[in-house]
């Protein structure tokens, strides 16, 4: 199965079992609460989402919800590999988040978005990605580092990072590692394979929300 199916039926599903959205989550009591009291509880009218989408965008507080190939290249210039198909179809679709339903919807509206996993342990937008792969180089050549260089970070929580390896020349997929950021500079660290490739590890466990 390919990445967009995955993405597709995980989409669906999405659909069907309410979950929180970007916008729920963004405006909640724990986020920037851009809600008002009464809104809350209450189902958000369409001009009422509109408005936040909006509000969002202006404050520049979210990347933008989907990508372009260019984008993305732009975004990875100063990373010296090339990323896996699977994972430019994986940003194509989200920014470190995945689309609810399918169809003709605007694709600009975060409402239509639901943070993958879930939001405590989401994946990272491509310019987050970016910023830990930075860090990651600069130890590396600071010579206490022991992840390889072509090694790109998706998920980063207090219980590991799970990352991708870039290549030489693009590849259609690249397995998906898993190692401990707090373990980088030790002689004993170890950076494991638990997904075959990315698209293995977005159909498995992260569907149910367990990346263990």
């Amino acid at each position: 199965m390919l990445m967009n199916d995955v993405i597709d039926i995980i989409a669906l599903v999405a659909k069907q079992n309410p979950r929180d959205n970007v916008v729920e989550h963004y405006c909640c009591p724990n986020g920037y609460n851009l809600l008002k009291p009464e809104e809350i509880k209450n189902r958000l009218s369409p001009e009422r989402i509109g408005e936040l989408n909006q509000e969002i965008i202006l404050r520049q507080h979210l990347p933008a919800p989907r990508l372009t190939i260019e984008e993305i290249d732009a975004i990875l210039s100063d990373y010296p590999y090339k990323l896996p198909v699977e994972f430019y179809n994986l940003y194509q679709r989200g920014n470190g988040v995945l689309p609810i339903g399918l169809g003709d919807k605007d694709w600009n509206c975060y409402y239509n978005y639901f943070y993958f996993p879930d939001p405590e342990m989401s994946l990272l937008s491509l310019g987050e990605a970016m910023k830990i792969y930075g860090y990651l180089f600069k130890y590396l050549n600071e010579g206490w580092s022991k992840v390889e260089p072509n090694i790109f970070p998706l998920i980063s929580t207090e219980v590991g990072i799970w990352a991708i390896g870039g290549s030489n020349i693009q590849q259609p997929t690249s397995a998906v590692f898993h190692f401990h950021a707090d373990d980088i500079s030790s002689e004993n660290f170890q950076m494991k394979i638990v997904w075959n490739n990315l698209t293995e590890m977005i159909s498995d466990r992260c569907s149910d929300g367990n990346l263990d």
